[in-house]
């Protein structure tokens, strides 16, 4: 389990005050959710009826600007803000529900543990055999202390430079 949801469990389950750092992420987690729900109903409302942005803000009685950045960026909406926006797209929210955060980490453990089950081993490498040890130690030195010619204009030997 990563050590960062551990931490969080640590501060749930042994009653010590969660810290601003674990209330910014919830914070952030549940606003990107809620503005991924009113973009997917936005969405879905534009496929089936052709509504334009301009047409659901005056539905709405909001500036446009304000509406494209409420679709657009998540941020803190207000209860009045969401229900507003829900009305002007015609949709309500279905049952809201809990998880326990304890559940939810070891389902994501889970999840991750039966991919890594299903997914294939990685390629082998072919090994590599050895140089042969029959090469003589001064062969091996010669291939070390070995200097290509750099070439200078084209391959003719008369332009070669010398290191």
């Amino acid at each position: 389990m990563p050590t960062f949801q551990t931490s969080i469990l640590h501060e749930i389950a042994h009653g010590k005050p969660i810290s601003l750092r674990t209330r910014l992420l919830y914070r952030r987690r549940l606003q990107n959710r809620v503005q991924r729900l009113l973009r997917k109903a936005f969405r879905d409302e534009q496929k089936r009826t052709g509504l334009t942005q301009k047409e659901f803000a005056e539905r709405i009685d909001k500036d446009k600007s304000k509406v494209n950045q409420w679709l657009s960026i998540a941020s803190n909406l207000t209860l009045e803000t969401i229900s507003d926006l829900l009305l002007g797209l015609g949709v309500d929210l279905d049952e809201l529900s809990v998880t326990r955060l304890a559940n939810l980490i070891m389902q994501t453990a889970n999840d991750i543990e039966e991919e890594e089950k299903a997914s294939p081993p990685p390629p082998q490498l072919p090994q590599l055999n050895p140089p042969p040890a029959a090469q003589s130690a001064s062969a091996l030195e010669s291939q070390q202390n070995w200097n290509p010619p750099l070439l200078g204009l084209g391959d003719d030997p008369a332009h070669q430079v010398t290191p």
